[in-house]
């Protein structure tokens, strides 16, 4: 297995490499390689990739693990365009030159609608630049499929928690001001999401990489929790004396939207080790 990674530098990334270190590695990104990692390293622009192809020729990977996909949380028409764009340059240029046994990609739940409360891989897509862009290089890399004949795993995934997140999260920043307990303010209180612990995805990503899957699978717990449940719980846990506010007004109310979980279950023989309190205690233990 000869493993090619994109994105390496960003949330999942990071958490997959410190998961997965070897000879047979090579990473594809944006960044300065850390020094601490030895491991294959590129320091390109999925766009211009092109330039560094005989360099990724002669790794010759036969599994590509696609985790780029620049400037989120901006997913307005611009970012879109210009990561949709990028991502059809790089396949194109792979494709010239490679043969790959599987690929997998990150995709995002943010490619449904939500007018579900429990979300299926067949029910209803977003109408947004973000999640017509993603279906767009879906449809690309189906399209690819009868002349490169690779097998081709989307995992659109829910929202993902986890150290070393974006500290503007909700998870960590909410830590970050109960901890100093400062006054907390949430906007949607009351609407239920379903939060994935970080180990768990990456665990999945190591499962698909020895399964015959082929298709889409949502990566989530399939159960949904909200803000104001996860603000409570964790001020407890950290014994704040911080209050918690409203940004606006807002009326309770019973949305939510959770991941239909037993087609990714069953396929990959996976189910997740972190419920939310345990997953949350966890990152209590090693927050800094």
């Amino acid at each position: 297995m000869r493993l090619l990674i994109t994105g390496a530098t960003g949330f999942i990334g990071r958490a997959f490499l410190q998961n997965k270190l070897n000879k047979n590695l090579m990473v594809i990104s944006r960044r300065n390689k850390p020094k601490k990692l030895i491991i294959k390293w590129i320091k390109s622009d999925i766009g211009q990739i092109q330039k560094k192809i005989k360099i990724i020729k002669k790794f010759n990977p036969n599994i590509l693990i696609h985790l780029a996909w620049e400037g989120i949380p901006l997913l307005n028409k611009k970012n879109s365009l210009i990561n949709l764009r990028k991502n059809k340059i790089f396949f194109k240029n792979l494709f010239k030159f490679l043969k790959f046994d599987k690929i997998i990609v990150s995709g995002s739940c943010f490619e449904y609608d939500f007018k579900d409360r429990k979300i299926y891989e067949s029910s209803k897509l977003s109408s947004s630049y973000f999640a017509k862009a993603k279906a767009s290089l879906y449809n690309f890399l189906l399209s690819q499929q009868t002349k490169n004949k690779y097998k081709l795993i989307w995992f659109r995934i829910f929202y993902v928690y986890g150290l070393n997140q974006r500290k503007s999260s909700l998870i960590p920043s909410l830590i970050i001001n109960f901890k100093k307990n400062r006054e907390v303010f949430l906007n949607s209180p009351y609407e239920k999401k379903d939060f994935i612990y970080i180990s768990d995805v990456i665990h999945l990503f190591k499962k698909a990489l020895r399964t015959h899957a082929n298709g889409i699978f949502n990566l989530g717990y399939g159960k949904p929790y909200s803000p104001l449940y996860i603000a409570n719980f964790l001020k407890k846990k950290i014994n704040s004396t911080s209050t918690i506010n409203f940004k606006k007004k807002v009326s309770y109310n019973n949305k939510m939207f959770y991941a239909a979980m037993n087609k990714t279950k069953k396929k990959f023989n996976w189910k997740p080790k972190f419920n939310l309190k345990s997953g949350l205690i966890k990152i209590l233990r090693d927050f800094n």
